[in-house]
């Protein structure tokens, strides 16, 4: 199982976190504890994303729907897909208003409060991560069968394809300057991709072993990484090793950092736990409360 977590760019840090009961569980971390339990899925949670500048979050779940809810109220404003086999992966357009989500077979964008589908590109083969590049205009998707695509996120039209054999892709993330293209394989390591020249441009051995999340720090310098139980910072465009915090005895399986740059929150693969760090010195700010459930989002 997968655990991730998302923070909500408003005051105060906003979590959410979704579990293998189905439940979706928000809090507010500066009033710890406590937490709200909103629109639960028939099946465990495999995506999470906030929109709209943090007022509706977006979930999917292997029961095959897609939930839109109020972030504020829990309310439930719609539920875009029904009666698919599952849903794997979300990510939310820089806009705010527009979230891509992958399926067993396909990746859908749709825009809004109701969540019309704006885009749809089928025929794939199970997609695991997404990612918009800084524009919103591009959708880059990693997936099991050994392939990282780009398409226009308007039309579907494929960009560039990316062929690595035997290596299944289970994250991918853009440069602020949407030229390189980030992805980790499921043998742990990171390929770096240039876009426009579609070629690969470098790759790295992690030394670590399956997903562990990858997010873009603060200022494009460096890349943060979940990597087996520890956050780790590298030195971008080489993926050199700067500085790494050790988190606990679980593997991570998602790492995200704040707004601001200073705290990086970390979640563990099948277990509980969800924690924040402080980026300058590595201590343990906040230990959030430890799920009823096996987080998987």
């Amino acid at each position: 199982p997968r655990e991730r977590v998302v923070s909500r760019p408003k005051p105060g840090l906003w979590i959410a976190a979704g579990s293998l009961d189905g439940c979706v569980r928000v809090w507010d971390a500066s009033r710890r504890p406590g937490h709200t339990v909103v629109a639960p899925h028939q099946n465990a949670v495999t995506g999470l994303v906030f929109t709209a500048g943090g007022r509706r979050l977006v979930s999917c779940s292997w029961d095959g729907t897609i939930h839109v809810v109020d972030a504020t109220s829990g309310r439930l404003l719609a539920i875009p897909a029904r009666q698919e086999p599952a849903w794997f992966c979300l990510a939310a357009a820089p806009d705010g208003e527009a979230f891509a989500a992958g399926s067993v077979h396909d990746v859908r964008v749709f825009r809004g409060t109701d969540a019309p589908i704006v885009m749809e590109q089928r025929d794939l083969k199970d997609p695991r991560s997404l990612a918009f590049d800084p524009s919103g205009s591009r959708l880059a998707c990693g997936s099991l069968d050994c392939t990282v695509r780009v398409f226009d996120a308007h039309t579907g039209q494929l960009v560039r394809l990316f062929r690595q054999p035997e290596e299944r892709v289970l994250t991918v993330a853009f440069d602020p300057s949407g030229r390189r293209l980030f992805a980790r394989s499921m043998d742990g390591k990171l390929w770096i991709f240039d876009v426009e020249a579609g070629r690969p441009e470098d790759v790295v051995a992690t030394g670590s072993i399956g997903s562990g999340g990858i997010v873009l720090g603060p200022g494009a310098a460096q890349l943060i990484c979940g990597e087996d139980t520890e956050i780790r910072w590298r030195n971008l465009p080489s993926g050199a090793l700067v500085r790494a915090i050790a988190t606990s005895a679980r593997p991570l399986s998602m790492v995200i950092c704040s707004p601001d740059g200073a705290r990086v929150m970390s979640a563990t693969h099948g277990g509980r736990v969800v924690d924040i760090w402080d980026v300058a010195t590595g201590a343990l700010l906040l230990p959030l409360e430890r799920h009823g459930a096996p987080g998987t989002a």
